[in-house]
């Protein structure tokens, strides 16, 4: 073998590990990653809790839950920020949109309550959301 072949075949070898490196990393940004039992178990008892507590208050905590599971997927930032970025990944994003809006109207307007029928249509957003995100 001549020195030109040699080089033509490191240099192929080289370009396929490239292309396969540059696959992998891409496969790895787009993987949900896998919840623990564990932490799912915890997550579901906190849900069933809230099922039967304070409205407004259930409505923040399921906001909290989104909040570590986008976290969990990978996204950075505030809430709203990890929103943003997600509507790849939640199949109904204007929905959970206008849930977290209304947490955000919860939290800031102390006279707001949530009515029983509004909790229970946005917790079943909240939680077709959770289910998008793995848990």
């Amino acid at each position: 073998m001549d020195n030109n072949t040699i080089y033509i075949i490191i240099g192929l070898v080289g370009f396929i590990v490239f292309i396969f490196t540059v696959v992998e990393i891409n496969n790895l940004t787009r993987k949900k990653r896998r919840i623990s039992a564990k932490t799912r178990m915890l997550i579901e008892e906190k849900i069933q809790k809230l099922k039967n507590g304070d409205k407004n208050r259930g409505m923040i905590e399921l906001d909290i839950i989104l909040t570590n599971l986008l976290k969990m997927n990978g996204l950075k930032g505030t809430t709203g920020e990890m929103l943003k970025n997600s509507s790849g990944l939640i199949k109904d994003y204007n929905s959970l949109w206008h849930a977290h809006k209304i947490r955000n109207k919860i939290a800031h307007e102390m006279d707001y309550k949530i009515s029983e029928h509004d909790f229970k249509k946005n917790m079943n957003v909240y939680l077709r959301a959770f289910k998008d995100l793995g848990l």
